[in-house]
């Protein structure tokens, strides 16, 4: 049995054939389906709301790769795979939970998290999703503005520069909370004209073009908030995932000190 603890360690030796399944919402839920059952493609269609097509097209690319196999016309998840992905961060739980969220997810880039906190998403399984509407097209900001009012401190990962929000985390640092935010290296002068970054309670640390994520992270003493990049490569400003559970604030604190080690690495 492969332990958490192990999978991590060897992570260099697994992440490509990991990093497979996540690029696809579609190919995920197919190997969910096929751990629950065998099935024809004609009996995942009727079963899913996944096209037969986009059936067809997927589950050639996971036969290709080991991770099924067809007796007739009937697929089955192989032994290995299921019994590795199945020891490897319970990931069946994380697949119900992307499905749970699916609108969340789809379309963007679930990659860009780093994998071992990838694999332990389901810790946000008790999340909201926030999302502008016609009423109230700020909404989503106005969300991360109301939890940095009321933080005791404010750990984050911002890739980009946002008025409202930044204003609202400088009135925090006049009341002496802490302040640590990771920021990308070519938005410095930005923050800096609006930070006064001697202050003891405040420390901003730059990334590189090379280590943007495709994720914005925000977590406080109380609250989780998570927002992606679609797959155009722009930041999905109407939707977040906001989760008050201690579970998705420390899931929070693993990925913004994962993230940090990388930077300093």
């Amino acid at each position: 049995m492969i332990s958490k603890a192990e999978t991590v360690n060897n992570y260099q030796n697994i992440e490509n054939e990991i990093k497979f399944l996540p690029k696809s919402l579609l190919r995920m839920r197919i190997i969910n389906h096929l751990h629950e059952t065998p099935s024809t493609m004609s009996e995942i269609n009727a079963q899913t709301d996944i096209n037969y097509s986009a059936i067809s097209n997927n589950i050639r690319y996971l036969e290709l790769n080991g991770y099924v196999f067809r007796n007739n016309k009937t697929y089955y998840l192989s032994n290995a795979i299921r019994n590795y992905l199945h020891n490897l961060y319970e990931l069946e739980d994380v697949i119900n939970f992307i499905d749970d969220f699916f609108y969340f997810f789809h379309n963007h880039s679930i990659y860009g998290i780093p994998i071992n906190s990838f694999f332990t998403i389901n810790q946000l399984k008790n999340s909201q999703l926030i999302e502008n509407d016609g009423l109230n097209i700020y909404k989503s900001y106005e969300v991360i503005e109301n939890a940095v009012k009321r933080a005791k401190f404010v750990r984050g990962i911002l890739p980009f520069y946002q008025d409202n929000i930044n204003l609202t985390i400088k009135k925090l640092s006049k009341r002496n909370r802490m302040i640590n935010l990771l920021i990308p290296s070519d938005l410095k002068v930005n923050f800096n004209r609006t930070f006064n970054t001697n202050k003891h309670n405040i420390n901003f640390e730059y990334f590189n073009g090379q280590e943007i994520p495709h994720f914005f992270l925000m977590y406080t003493d109380k609250v989780m908030i998570l927002g992606l990049f679609k797959n155009d490569g722009v930041y999905d400003q109407n939707r977040l995932l906001v989760s008050r559970s201690m579970n998705a604030v420390l899931w929070s604190r693993t990925l913004f000190l994962d993230f940090k080690k990388n930077m300093d690495d």
